[in-house]
């Protein structure tokens, strides 16, 4: 998906450059009714594979913490009785916290592609666009200001934030699994 949204990116800055070439004036209307509707396909498909996507990004987000709690909990009752199950464990760890970790990287790069959208039009010379034509660019420079996200139904963000806060959570559950079987 993160290269999808990148092309989408690529594809937009390209189109805000051809804005302010020399030589287009008198396509302006044109080039600009070309931009508005990239960027409302572009918000459109990114609210469209966010809906998809949120039941399988909670599932996910869900069990990748519980797993990795029961493993985490697994894998410090292998080191008071080690045996050969020991690196499996560690193995295990190590896959599931690199799982969560890409599914929320790939999330944010995702996010800050949408993001630059807005930037591209702003550091076009948009200044150079007829005064008739000026109001829908700063329509669309407003509309991108609010980032979209890949999220489990709102409760939580596809983001380095959400993975940090779900490893804390894992670290809490292994306490109170800890606790509760001594």
């Amino acid at each position: 998906m993160c290269l999808h949204h990148d092309a989408f990116s690529q594809m937009f800055q390209r189109k805000v450059s051809a804005l302010t070439l020399p030589g287009e004036h008198q396509n302006y209307h044109r080039i600009l009714c070309e931009i508005i509707r990239l960027h409302v396909r572009t918000k459109e498909w990114f609210l469209q594979t966010a809906d998809i996507y949120r039941h399988f990004v909670l599932i996910q987000l869900f069990g990748s913490v519980m797993f990795l709690t029961c493993a985490v909990f697994q894998l410090d009752l292998q080191f008071k009785h080690p045996d050969g199950g020991l690196g499996f464990l560690l193995c295990c760890v190590a896959v599931s916290m690199s799982n969560l970790f890409v599914y929320c990287y790939f999330g944010k790069v995702a996010t800050e592609s949408y993001t630059k959208i807005p930037n591209y039009l702003y550091d076009a010379n948009w200044q150079q666009v007829p005064v008739n034509l000026q109001k829908y660019i700063i329509v669309m420079i407003a509309n991108g200001q609010r980032p979209l996200y890949y999220h489990g139904f709102g409760i939580a963000v596809l983001n380095l934030e959400t993975f940090c806060a779900l490893l804390r959570a894992v670290g809490t559950y292994f306490m109170a699994f800890k606790t509760l079987t001594e």
